[in-house]
């Protein structure tokens, strides 16, 4: 009778531990801020600030600038950034004058993690 007490008080405190880490790792994913900031063109240039912040280093973070390709469905990658933890990047693509396209800046977690700016279109050199 003891055995089978001492094992359920065991387990409670097992489950209530779990839970505690749990908890814990939780308020950590969620104090993670991803930012893709909405592209925009300056001197010739398309570019987009990403970041993490609050981020583990346990997580690797890939930041993408991309345009919308000539079928209007899929995206191209123009420039991108790798790192972990905590980082701040500009991302930056020289177009060419007249070309108008659509971008978007995505910062992607290797825990699943992603986020995602505005599109917008632009006409490089104007």
């Amino acid at each position: 009778m003891t055995i089978t007490r001492t094992a359920a008080v065991l387990t409670a405190a097992l489950v209530v531990a779990g839970g505690l880490t749990a908890g814990v790792a939780g308020a950590s994913a969620a104090a993670c801020k991803l930012t893709a900031g909405t592209p925009f063109h300056h001197s010739g240039n398309i570019k987009a600030n990403v970041s993490t912040s609050g981020c583990s280093t346990a997580i690797t973070y890939t930041a993408k600038l991309q345009w919308r390709n000539l079928t209007g469905v899929a995206w191209t990658n123009l420039d991108s950034g790798t790192w972990r933890g905590n980082e701040s990047q500009t991302l930056l693509f020289d177009c060419k004058a007249g070309e108008k396209e659509t971008y978007r800046a995505i910062v992607d977690g290797s825990n699943g993690t992603s986020e995602y700016s505005a599109e917008k279109t632009f006409t490089c050199g104007q």
